[in-house]
């Protein structure tokens, strides 16, 4: 499904003006436009069976909870997550229109496990796999499902249960995108999402395409400074 999503996305992503740049080809975000967060992360066992992590809501979105189900196998690990009590992103600010599923490493590696669609309720499921047998789960507000790193906009993170079978890690200063980085673009094609004459994906390839011009001029005045040129007056 993610592959079909994200085939759609670049397919839309292509049919924008000349000049606009694919989603995947968002450049690595510099170091001030991120910021770091430490977590707790689990460490399932392989061959050891189901357990069942909670997902807790942070104080962006305090009636929203999940729980998640992890078994570690040889060669790859499944999980199943649930997820309710989510109001629409854009309650956040209008540059956020869906929501992903992380999970990230003890050495702060984030891995983009999918997009969670949510119902008229707020309701949500998703069902990814990953190589990863240690790691933290979290979900967070993004402007479109296909982001290489996660948004600060923090929803839903794991914390462990009463019968939570793995060893218990702590995951130091793993990277977030400042909301800044995006909230000064809003939402390029609407301040309100019009779903039922318009696909998600639209909006999401309109973001991404937008987020990935505003990298590149960052860039490329980057690059004019340190090259020792100065901005003319006026």
């Amino acid at each position: 499904m993610l592959h079909k999503r994200t085939t759609l996305l670049l397919l839309i992503v292509l049919c924008f003006p000349a000049g606009s740049v694919a989603a995947q080809s968002q450049p690595d975000a510099p170091a001030s436009s991120v910021t770091t967060k430490s977590v707790k992360a689990v460490g399932y066992q392989v061959g050891g069976g189901g357990t069942k992590v909670d997902l807790k809501s942070t104080a962006l979105m305090t009636q929203a909870n999940g729980e998640a189900e992890v078994e570690a196998k040889a060669g790859a690990t499944k999980i199943e997550v649930s997820v309710k009590g989510l109001a629409q992103p854009s309650t956040l600010g209008t540059e956020f229109i869906t929501y992903v599923l992380w999970a990230v490493s003890p050495d702060g590696r984030t891995s983009n496990l999918g997009e969670i669609l949510t119902n008229k309720e707020g309701e949500g499921k998703l069902s990814p796999t990953t190589q990863m047998q240690t790691f933290s789960l979290f979900v967070t507000a993004e402007p479109y499902f296909s982001v290489r790193l996660p948004s600060e906009m923090l929803i839903l993170e794991n914390e462990t249960r009463k019968g939570t079978k793995g060893k218990i890690f702590i995951v130091n200063d793993y990277k977030l995108m400042k909301r800044g980085q995006y909230q000064k673009m809003g939402n390029p094609l609407a301040l309100t999402l019009d779903l039922k004459n318009v696909p998600l994906e639209v909006y999401e390839a309109r973001n991404a395409v937008e987020i990935a011009k505003s990298r590149s001029r960052q860039v490329r005045a980057g690059d004019f400074f340190q090259s020792g040129s100065q901005p003319e007056n006026g």
